[in-house]
Parts: structure tokens; C-alpha cells; sequence
């Protein structure tokens, strides 16, 4: 009997070398379909923050971004809207995950979606959000609805600003889009001309919401890929 147990926990610590020892799937393989192969909540995970000296974007300690909500729907037609939808189409769009956070005081919230495409639409992903930052102009990511936060009335009409991006890691043929606003519903406008400062509008700091949104979120997506998160 003795001898059976050792030769059972022998048997166990094998395979859990193996196990560890296990090779990462193919990145070029498994990139272009980790979108659909991840759970949809490791994709959106509870918690995001930024990388800092090599701790992962979901360290709670250091939480910027609390999620509050993931939408069920995956087409590229219920996730964007307008010229982004069209261009996400032309680039051959094959599905959209969305997600909504909220910041730390409660009082900015967002949208974030993760687009995928072939690894042929990459260039004309980069292309148009490379555009938007010329333009000024936000992507029409639609907002998902987090009826159960302090945003209860989160919807397209109280976007106020938003950023685009693709993932760092190229075996990820994702665009990363979000847009902000605050989660009292209140839209940015235009700011008194002696209190702007050389910006003429409020959507600033709703801007930079949305660029550290996508952020953390693409070095969770890198980290996702390489097994690390």
C-alpha cells in the first residue's frame, strides 16, 4: 500500500513538471483567436492599472480601473457605430468584446472594446486610429450599460470623449477603443476662454481617461497572450 502511494504521488509530481513545463501555444497561432478562446471575464479582468516595474496591469493594489460590466453581444455591429463601424468592416472585422469600468473616485466612467480583425485588416486598423488622433475625434464605441454601479445611467448620449489604439504585441490583431464620461451623466462643453488654457473644451480629462484605459488594457492583452496574467 505504502509502495502504491509513492509511486502515485511520483506519478502526480511528473505530470505537474510537465504541466509546468508546458510550451505556450503558438503566438501567431493563438493570437488572432484569443479573443474567442479566453474566458470573456480574463479578457476584461476585475481590476486594470497600468504596468509598473514588471507588476501586472490586474494588481489590485494598484487598481485605476474596476469593471462593472461585460456585454454579451460579440458582433462588430452592436460594439461601434458610424465611420468606425465601416472602416472595422472593411478591415474584415470578425467580432467585438466590450466592457465597462469605473475610476477609483466613482466618478469617470467607460467603455472599453476590443475589436478583431485578420492579420490583413492590422494595417488599416492602425491607419484609421492614427486618423482619429490627427483628427481630434473620438471612436463611436458603443456604451454598455451598468445598471448596478454608480453609473446607473451610462449610455451613448453621455459620451464625452474617447481614444483608439492597436495592441502592442503584432500576434494580436486587436484594436482597443474606449470612451468616457462622467458617471453623473453630465457632457463636456466648451470652457470659459480665460479658464481653458489653450484647450477649448472640458473633454480633456476625459481624453486621457480613455488613452489610460486602452493602455492598461493592451499590457493585460500582452500579458494574456504570453501566459502571464
Amino acid at each position: 500500500m505504502g509502495a502504491l502511494i509513492l509511486l502515485i504521488g511520483a506519478g502526480t509530481a511528473t505530470y505537474a513538471i510537465v504541466d509546468s513545463n508546458r510550451d505556450i501555444p503558438n503566438h501567431g497561432a493563438y493570437g488572432p483567436v484569443m479573443w474567442r478562446e479566453q474566458p470573456v471575464d480574463k479578457v476584461f479582468p476585475k481590476t486594470l492599472a497600468p504596468r509598473e516595474n514588471q507588476k501586472p496591469a490586474t494588481d489590485p493594489k494598484r487598481a485605476q480601473w474596476r469593471r462593472v460590466a461585460i456585454s454579451e453581444q460579440t458582433s462588430c455591429q452592436r460594439a461601434v457605430q458610424f465611420r468606425t463601424l465601416k472602416t472595422a468592416e472593411n478591415a474584415g472585422c470578425k467580432g467585438a468584446l466590450r466592457a465597462t469600468y469605473v475610476d477609483p473616485t466613482g466618478k469617470v466612467v467607460g467603455t472599453v472594446a476590443v475589436l478583431a480583425f485578420p492579420k490583413s485588416g492590422r494595417s488599416d486598423m492602425l491607419d484609421y486610429v492614427e486618423r482619429l488622433d490627427d483628427k481630434n475625434v473620438y471612436p463611436a464605441v458603443r456604451a454598455v450599460h451598468a445598471p448596478h454601479s454608480v453609473a446607473p445611467g451610462w449610455n451613448d448620449a453621455h459620451r464625452n470623449a474617447g481614444k483608439a489604439r492597436m495592441t502592442t504585441e503584432t500576434d494580436l490583431p486587436y484594436a482597443i477603443m474606449s470612451v468616457t464620461g462622467a458617471s453623473d451623466g453630465r457632457v463636456a462643453g466648451k470652457l470659459p476662454g480665460k479658464v481653458a488654457s489653450g484647450n477649448s473644451s472640458d473633454h480633456g480629462p476625459y481624453e486621457g481617461a480613455a488613452q489610460s484605459l486602452d493602455d492598461a488594457l493592451d499590457s493585460h492583452l500582452s500579458d494574456l497572450l504570453m501566459g502571464d496574467a
